[in-house]
């Protein structure tokens, strides 16, 4: 790799004349990063290698949705897979706002605008409620780690 004018060390502290090149900057296809030496190139290496992850942790594009081939993105965030719209099986009643995007029922609802002041003896029975449940889901985490796939449920 020779030296061009006008090239300078990329170690900011340093500045000199450049004569190296990164040799993984020329494998990943990047503008060529220059160090006056291999003691430059090791100091700046912590984050200069950054610039090889950005790269190499990329998208490629050509699993990009054809929309954005061939959009000059800027830097390493690509657009997320979108999967195909899947549909509600008719099985499966629909909310009045499914069709319309109006939630007629939530709007006619009895509790429509409105907020329901608690006795204290209906309090306690909310936290009592929720500490059950609270329990509940603790003894449904713990029994988690009892459970093996190659034991059976069946006692005979």
């Amino acid at each position: 790799h020779h030296r061009e004018m006008g090239d300078r060390c990329e170690y900011p502290p340093c500045g000199k004349p450049a004569s190296l090149v990164c040799p993984t900057c020329t494998k990943l296809g990047l503008p060529p990063s220059r160090f006056c030496s291999q003691e430059c190139f090791r100091h700046a290496w912590k984050e200069h290698k950054k610039v090889h992850a950005l790269v190499t942790h990329a998208k490629p594009l050509d699993t990009l949705p054809p929309i954005f081939r061939g959009y000059p993105f800027t830097g390493p965030l690509r657009p997320a897979y979108v999967s195909p719209i899947r549909s509600v099986p008719p099985t499966i009643a629909a909310p009045d706002y499914a069709t319309t995007g109006d939630p007629i029922s939530e709007k006619t609802s009895k509790a429509a605008g409105r907020i329901e002041v608690l006795s204290p003896e209906d309090i306690e029975k909310m936290r009592t409620v929720s500490r059950v449940r609270c329990l509940g889901r603790e003894q449904s985490l713990l029994s988690g780690h009892l459970i093996d796939p190659s034991v059976g449920t069946r006692s005979d």
